[in-house]
């Protein structure tokens, strides 16, 4: 993985657990981070849809800690020349409510989760700072799959009658 990191954020963490590796940078002042996920991704996901697999991993964001996390959105983006799908959502935390955008990508064997988080409302240099770095995110090691982007994912088993 190669992008540009935050200027003035510092970095919390940066572990391989197996084949895994996070790393978190954190602002200073704004309770804000950014964190970085690559996760080696097991058949069953991989044979999901990637809107399935990233909004359930959203979903479950916090659930060990007794959090409810509440989807806003989602949609399909394109980041490091690949499809990719974004989510936003927000949760309440103590006395704080927080919001976050994640955006996730497969790339090799991997999922990588890309999230941004921060007390609810985000501040616009933050946003920024995420701005600069998906768009200079990038996965040298992993071509990208040839798939058609932003065309709706159909499901040929699914069949919907609207009446008569």
């Amino acid at each position: 993985m190669v992008f540009d990191s935050p200027d003035g954020w510092s970095v919390v963490k940066n572990q391989q657990v197996f084949f895994n590796r996070i790393v978190v940078y954190e602002e200073s002042h704004d309770c804000c981070f950014l964190r970085i996920e690559a996760i080696r991704e097991g058949d069953t996901a991989r044979n999901e849809r990637l809107s399935v697999v990233a909004e359930a991993l959203t979903l479950a964001r916090g659930r060990h800690l007794g959090l409810r996390t509440e989807l806003l959105g989602s949609q399909d983006i394109l980041v490091a020349a690949r499809r990719a799908w974004a989510t936003t959502y927000r949760f309440d935390h103590g006395p704080h409510s927080r919001m976050g955008t994640s955006v996730h990508l497969r790339g090799g064997p991997f999922l990588v989760i890309l999230t941004l988080q921060g007390l609810e409302p985000l501040e616009a240099s933050s946003l920024q700072v995420w701005d600069t770095f998906l768009s200079s995110f990038q996965l040298p090691l992993w071509p990208a799959v040839e798939e058609t982007l932003f065309e709706p994912e159909t499901d040929e088993t699914l069949q919907i009658y609207l009446g008569d």
